[in-house]
């Protein structure tokens, strides 16, 4: 919970599980943020971890593969207001973004400028009993996909 939170260019880069995750929090402004993860290393098919390193989901882990990556969302905004996510690079493996809205809305939403590589997309997830409003998408490039599936939004 807070308020009035500002995350200006920051990156992530092989984070082991999500990476930004608000919770009832009213104003959050995220620009400029990088994710990487899985590193683009990572996404070449038949890709092997070195001798030595551990490719799991225990946390730490120190290698990932496209198979291993779970659970590593970009940046999840939860029963918070006023959030906007601009002039950002995510590529995760995962959700790029999963709004969600358990125990209270998510509202007032504005995603812009962005740049998604390699995930599920966009999603308004499975956690959204509390409600989604408001919310609008602009110039959002997405390339890559880790599924069959393919990108969403």
């Amino acid at each position: 919970n807070g308020s009035a939170f500002t995350l200006y260019r920051v990156t992530v880069q092989n984070s082991p599980n999500f990476h930004f995750v608000t919770t009832g929090t009213a104003g959050v402004t995220a620009w400029g943020i990088k994710i990487v993860t899985p590193s683009l290393a990572y996404t070449v098919p038949g890709y092997k971890c070195a001798a030595g390193t551990t490719p799991d989901k225990v946390t730490p882990a120190t290698c990932f593969t496209p198979e291993t990556v779970k659970n590593t969302d970009g940046f999840d905004p939860g029963q918070s207001t006023n959030v906007v996510l601009a002039n950002s690079y995510i590529s995760t493996g995962d959700d790029h973004v999963a709004i969600k809205a358990s125990g209270g809305a998510t509202r007032n939403l504005l995603f812009a400028h962005n740049h998604f590589y390699y995930g599920h997309g966009l999603s308004i997830g499975s956690e959204t009993d509390g409600g989604v409003s408001n919310m609008q998408v602009t110039d959002l490039a997405m390339d890559g996909n880790d599924s069959s599936g393919g990108n969403g939004l």
